[in-house]
């Protein structure tokens, strides 16, 4: 009760304040961002109280306050008068409320208790919100700053669609971290979340991302995308990590690694697809582009396939080896289905070629493996591989 009495006076107070000291429009556009950052500065001194005085109800309190100040940055939009990048109420009330959440987990996560996994889930979820909050703060200030320059808005929803992925990367990577962020389930549901977010994300808005011939591979919207992909990987790693100190299922890293390989899979045959798309439209214009696309994705398939061959017994991964003779299968189909009705004969011939020498090259690698005894002493050996080997 003494906690609403004290909202209530710093909120009336605050109200005072901005009608005295502000114009209209900024009252209006400033009161509500104070008083959100009211609620996040009690949310800390509650969930303090509540932890020196054992006080759940306290605690909770705490958390109410904090849900409230999350939920208000949803509906505070806008704001009146000349826009300074950082030096702004709206970045100034992100970056407040985001830095309460963070001070409430750091509280609960170190708070010397009897039980300490009583406080297991309340650090996870402040962890989260903490991120997030943070990195949409970013993300929002970095949109606002390309509004307010006189470009299109198709360039604006670019640099905003490039900040989101990267935020998307940072924050995978953020809630997998060990020992940085806190042990739990809540943490690596989050991670999946926002890698399966993530991926849709860098693989669904060719459009946005791509609006002018570009550099293959060498260009900004290929790096905010493979940044998606090497969180995905570097959650393998660290949930292989965590299997081996901590008892972490095999299932975590096994299928983060598998979203990485199908993930790259996908924004690289995007990437050759849309190169050639690109200099058509908005270069000098090519004769039979989609003739090359189609001939360059047949030889990255090829390429990728021979790769995660590779890897595949490099790393005594049967399912990865799996995978490249699936994509093979792929790569035929496409070849005998697309290519052979629809490609010139100088390309299909190249498309044959490469396709032809790569599987030569894979049957060598079998057989040689077969004589060695490679598959015999594969099926003695434990798995070494972050994902289990099954042959």
């Amino acid at each position: 009760m003494a906690a609403v009495v004290l909202i209530t006076a710093c909120g009336l107070e605050w109200n005072a304040c901005c009608d005295m000291t502000f114009s209209s429009a900024q009252a209006n556009e400033l009161f509500p961002k104070g008083l959100l950052c009211i609620f996040a500065f009690f949310s800390v001194v509650l969930t303090l109280a509540g932890l020196v005085y054992h006080g759940t109800l306290i605690c909770g309190a705490g958390f109410i306050a904090l849900a409230a100040s999350v939920a208000g940055l949803l509906a505070i939009f806008g704001h009146v008068g000349d826009y300074r990048p950082i030096l702004n109420a709206h970045f100034g009330t992100w970056l407040c409320v985001g830095l309460g959440a963070a001070i409430q987990h750091l509280l609960y996560r170190y708070w010397k208790t009897p039980v300490p996994e009583h406080h297991a889930m309340q650090s996870q979820w402040l962890y989260i919100i903490a991120v997030a909050v943070l990195l949409g703060t970013g993300v929002l200030e970095w949109h606002r700053y390309w509004s307010h320059q006189e470009i299109e808005d198709f360039l604006i929803d670019t640099r905003t669609l490039q900040a989101f992925l990267l935020a998307a990367a940072v924050f995978i990577v953020a809630v997998v971290s060990r020992p940085v962020c806190p042990a739990g389930l809540i943490c690596r549901a989050a991670a999946v979340l926002v890698a399966v977010i993530g991926a849709i994300a860098a693989i669904a808005n060719l459009d946005t991302l791509y609006y002018t011939s570009f550099r293959f591979v060498l260009n900004g919207s290929f790096a905010v995308q493979a940044s998606v992909v090497a969180a995905i990987f570097i959650a393998a790693i660290q949930f292989r990590s965590q299997n081996r100190i901590e008892g972490l299922a095999p299932r975590w890293y096994q299928y983060f690694g598998l979203a990485g390989v199908v993930t790259l899979w996908a924004i690289l045959s995007e990437q050759v697809f849309v190169y050639w798309h690109c200099l058509d439209q908005y270069g000098p214009g090519l004769l039979n582009w989609k003739f090359k696309a189609h001939m360059s994705l047949s030889l990255l398939w090829a390429a990728y396939g021979a790769v995660l061959l590779i890897v595949g017994f490099n790393r005594r991964i049967a399912l990865l080896r799996y995978m490249a003779l699936g994509l093979f299968g792929i790569l035929l189909a496409k070849i005998f289905l697309f290519d052979m009705s629809e490609v010139k004969s100088i390309y299909r011939i190249t498309a044959f070629l490469a396709t032809g020498l790569t599987l030569v090259g894979v049957s060598y690698i079998y057989q040689y493996l077969r004589k060695q005894g490679f598959f015999d002493r594969l099926g003695e050996s434990a798995p070494s591989s972050s994902i289990e080997q099954s042959r």
